[in-house]
């Protein structure tokens, strides 16, 4: 990763992104109809992780392929008012179940609160890294009710690797005139092992929900592209290579660019695999650009795989 400037704010609250998503929605639809329902046969229920305000997720066309939806994210409130803002019919509705205010990857509620005091008070690198290595080293898998283990036969992670640990970089950046460039980089290299941590818990969880025969869709944000990056010009190009199925052309052009956490997603997952030839295989392979918001968007890598031939 790239050494960090000044934080900037990652997300605006942007009033249009259920236009901007529609596209977005979409592609996350046909991939659950076609690799997963059509081809594989599993819509019984469905679990997604990171629901948040539901722009992504049309749950409407969701609850005429599943039985039972069962939407997950920290925040119970936005989950509440994504579900009201899509006016569902009672139907619908009553598929829908929620569970919120988990940490997924099992961080200390306080963890945050903490390496912000040692930041924001100019405490030494060296001990920051010692409380860092500390937290990283302590992750425990988050406890979900046991009827939803080895429950669901698809479970879907919607671009929320990107999302883990993403406040320490964020906290790195507010106090980075308090450090050294070089103790910025050490404390920018410990914050990736806390990431490469988080996602294996956040991983084991995932799979932990999934049928023996089970579905597991995973949507990666894998770069960005926004006039912040100032990397907009690599629009026409990515788009190109889309249309070419040029997929892993786009992987290399952005690679200076990716957002920390679906590479370490997939590290993992490549890890657990049985079969050594999934993920290589770019039938299995979805690529396409998320319009996340005005001059912002994202190349969104995702794939499916069974649960069978993962080694959890």
């Amino acid at each position: 990763m790239k050494p960090l400037k000044k934080f900037t704010q990652y997300y605006t609250d942007d009033k249009n992104k259920w236009e901007y998503w529609e596209a977005h929605r979409k592609c996350i639809l046909s991939i659950i109809k076609d690799r997963i329902i059509d081809v594989q046969g599993n819509c019984d229920n469905v679990a997604i992780f990171g629901a948040g305000h539901c722009n992504d997720l049309d749950l409407f066309e969701l609850s005429k392929l599943y039985n039972e939806i069962l939407l997950l994210d920290k925040n119970t409130q936005h989950m509440e008012d994504g579900i009201k803002s899509q006016n569902l019919n009672k139907n619908s509705n009553s598929k829908i179940s929620i569970i919120g205010g988990i940490d997924f990857c099992g961080i200390t509620p306080t963890f945050y609160d903490d390496l912000e005091r040692l930041l924001k008070d100019g405490v030494k690198y060296k001990n920051i890294q010692k409380f860092i290595r500390k937290e990283a080293n302590n992750l425990s898998k988050p406890s979900l009710p046991l009827n939803h283990r080895n429950n669901f036969s698809t479970v879907i992670s919607t671009a929320v690797h990107s999302q883990i640990c993403i406040k320490a970089v964020a906290l790195l950046g507010e106090y980075i005139d308090n450090y050294s460039r070089k103790e910025v980089l050490k404390l920018n290299d410990e914050i990736g092992y806390l990431y490469s941590k988080a996602v294996k818990i956040y991983n084991d969880l995932i799979i932990s929900l999934a049928n023996d025969s089970g579905s597991i869709l995973f949507i990666l944000d894998h770069s960005e592209i926004s006039d912040i990056s100032k990397n907009l010009k690599l629009l026409p190009i990515l788009e190109q290579n889309l249309n070419e199925g040029k997929l892993t052309d786009n992987l290399v052009i952005t690679q200076n660019c990716r957002v920390r956490g679906s590479i370490d997603c997939t590290k993992d997952i490549e890890k657990r695999k049985k079969n050594k030839a999934f993920v290589e295989d770019e039938e299995f392979i979805h690529q396409w650009l998320w319009r996340f918001e005005n001059k912002k968007y994202y190349l969104v890598y995702a794939y499916t795989i069974k649960k069978g031939r993962l080694i959890s």
